[in-house]
């Protein structure tokens, strides 16, 4: 795996505070971009996307880290749920009760 020095975006934000609209929706440009490589290429889904698993290398180029809950099986028809409990949307852990 290649080592990407800065840290992950988890640690960012804690150190810049707020980031403001222009930083985040370039760093949210990158996260769609790779997505959708992802999904549309490489036919695989992460699960498991939160600040903590995005790197963010020396020129604020972000990389996807983590993928032990990513799959490339059936992408399209996927019911089960993976991914770290803090982070499941709230709609979705209404589903869960």
């Amino acid at each position: 795996m290649e080592y990407v020095q800065g840290g992950s975006l988890w640690d960012l934000t804690q150190e810049m505070g707020e980031m403001g609209e222009a930083t985040g929706r370039f760093f949210l440009n990158q996260m769609m971009e790779i997505t959708d490589y992802m999904h549309n290429v490489r036919k695989t889904v992460h699960r498991d996307l939160k600040p903590e698993n995005i790197l963010v290398d020396s020129q604020l180029n972000i990389k996807f880290a983590d993928f032990g809950f990513s799959t490339s099986k059936n992408i399209e028809s996927l019911t089960d749920l993976a991914g770290s409990n803090t982070y499941i949307a709230p709609e979705v852990k209404a589903l869960l009760n």
